[in-house]
């Protein structure tokens, strides 16, 4: 992803603390039981999921086809990650 700001002309976060501001917040993070933890993951794989199809619109009408294409494929796992997890919660 860092690859990809650069070819878009920006600078990527260089520090760990500047990425961090990425990623989704730890605060809330609930881990009393593996239950927790597998509903914890399910939530950030859908915000991950929700803002990704947001910024692949965006390229999209932008004729970023490199970054849609990019995206799509971080949707992909994404998307992939959820569907194991549903099912383990649902076992």
């Amino acid at each position: 992803m860092a690859e990809r700001i650069r070819a878009l002309g920006h600078l990527a976060p260089a520090k760990l603390t500047e990425a961090a501001a990425f990623a989704p917040g730890g605060g809330s993070v609930n881990h009393t039981s593996a239950a927790d933890m597998v509903a914890d993951l399910i939530a950030d794989h859908e915000a991950a999921v929700r803002r990704m199809r947001d910024a692949g619109t965006k390229a999209d009408e932008n004729d970023d086809l490199v970054t849609t294409d990019m995206l799509t494929d971080r949707l992909n796992f994404h998307e992939k990650a959820l569907w194991m997890l549903r099912a383990i919660v649902a076992s």
